[in-house]
């Protein structure tokens, strides 16, 4: 109960968020500096069509985060709030939704990482995307919801791309390559389908 209703809570509080008052930078610029992470691992092709992938992106005027998930929110006096608010911008709420299945959903392959990071079991992570999904696009239909998540994870797979490429120590070196490369062919392989959560959101 306590995760169910801490998923709604932090989806109702972003969505109440002024965005007269966030700084005027296009939160796409993340995917470029994504990009720019692993370009040592893509052939110039390869950077193109996956740079088809980011301009699929609308441009919004949304209130972003930049790491919007549960380690950067708190509670003061009974309400949430955001913290660690340097990366905030103006842009596609993709952006923060990417951020939260980095924790909730690939994290939750790790237990010992997911609870590292936020203090949950991988059921109450789960639990707590399907309830946020649900909050924000104000449906009950699972399978909608399958959908968004599946959309989700693959744009996800860019900043996922990036963290793996600069990380320098912890993970072998043919770890590593064979990570990137699968992330890559999943990125490039989906780069002409259509996204509806681009739209819907």
């Amino acid at each position: 109960m306590i995760i169910t209703t801490t998923g709604e809570n932090i989806i109702i509080s972003a969505e109440k968020i002024d965005t007269n008052n966030a700084k005027q930078f296009d939160a796409k610029n993340f995917c470029d500096y994504w990009l720019e992470g692993f370009k040592p691992y893509a052939t110039e092709n390869e950077m193109a069509a996956i740079r088809r992938i980011v301009d699929k992106i609308p441009v919004r005027n949304t209130f972003i985060h930049g790491d919007y998930h549960v380690s950067n929110i708190m509670l003061q006096d009974g309400e949430m709030i955001l913290i660690d608010m340097g990366d905030s911008a103006l842009g596609h709420p993709i952006i923060d939704f990417v951020g939260m299945a980095l924790v909730y959903i690939f994290a939750r392959k790790n237990p010992q990482t997911l609870y590292k990071i936020a203090h949950v079991t991988p059921e109450q992570a789960e639990i707590f995307w399907n309830v946020s999904l649900k909050t924000y696009f104000d449906t009950d239909d699972d399978g909608l919801i399958a959908k968004y998540t599946g959309e989700i994870v693959y744009f996800a797979k860019l900043k996922y791309m990036w963290g793996i490429a600069r990380t320098p120590v912890g993970i072998p070196a043919d770890i590593k390559k064979m990570l990137i490369e699968q992330a890559k062919k999943d990125l490039i392989d989906g780069v002409d389908e259509e996204y509806s959560i681009l739209k819907d959101i």
